[in-house]
């Protein structure tokens, strides 16, 4: 299988030898997803930039040549922009300077819109929208832009439940669809689980867990790496065996 990024031996820090990461060394293939987890200030988004080139590793190289879209935790514009404006900035690659969107970028940037069934906001102001929404146009952008891998830092962070299972089958349907890579950070073992090829787990000693989301994301790792309670199991839907995560809090004991 083709390898649209290869990280080799990667190491980075903003400060002097305080190692964010160190000696990391995984691959994204054609096709797959990659969900990284790890505590707040571990690296997560920072190893995203990296992967980008936004960001220069101090130790070790990046290799890949194919284009992507990056969707931010956090986004604002200073002028009053509609939300179909910002989708088509998704397109920027494919508009020509000085040159007006064509009939087929702005289809293709309605078709992402209503993936996420949020036609409605097309002509809203932007900056007049929730966190949640904001969230969901910026993915939207994302998907418009038709690039080979996806860097979603945090997709669901500002989501309610249902949306959060909206853009998780989103993801699924990008990768069944389209073929598209997707590399995502989160905070919920759940989602990596759901929709995750493989799992990379950044530990705060610098170690780390790569592989298979199915074979990483076990209560030995996850409790490890959160310090709580963390128990698995498994749910009989429909005479399918469905596994999940949850953590079972102090109060509960």
């Amino acid at each position: 299988m083709q390898n649209l990024l290869e990280i080799k031996d990667a190491g980075f820090y903003y400060e002097e030898q305080k190692f964010l990461f160190r000696r990391l060394n995984f691959a994204l293939a054609k096709g797959e997803t990659l969900a990284i987890l790890g505590l707040n200030g571990q690296g997560k988004s920072t190893l995203m930039f990296c992967m980008m080139g936004v960001l220069k590793l101090k130790e070790g190289e990046v290799k890949t040549q194919a284009k992507f879209a990056f969707l931010p935790q956090n986004f604002s514009v200073a002028f009053d922009y509609s939300v179909l404006d910002i989708v088509l900035m998704g397109r920027i690659r494919e508009i020509s300077l000085f040159s007006k969107p064509s009939k087929e970028d702005i289809k293709i940037c309605e078709d992402a819109l209503h993936s996420l069934e949020i036609s409605h906001l097309k002509n809203k102001s932007f900056n007049s929208l929730s966190g949640g929404q904001k969230q969901l146009v910026l993915l939207a952008r994302a998907i418009a832009s038709r690039s080979e891998v996806m860097f979603l830092d945090e997709p669901a962070s500002a989501l309610d439940l249902k949306n959060q299972d909206r853009v998780l089958t989103l993801i699924r349907n990008l990768k069944e669809q389209s073929n598209a890579s997707i590399v995502f950070t989160t905070h919920q073992p759940n989602h990596a689980l759901a929709v995750a090829d493989s799992t990379l787990i950044l530990k705060n000693d610098l170690s780390y867990v790569f592989g298979k989301s199915s074979e990483v994301l076990n209560e030995e790792n996850l409790s490890s790496l959160y310090d709580v309670d963390i128990r698995g199991v498994k749910f009989d839907i429909e005479g399918k065996q469905i596994p999940s995560i949850t953590q079972i809090f102090s109060t509960q004991k």
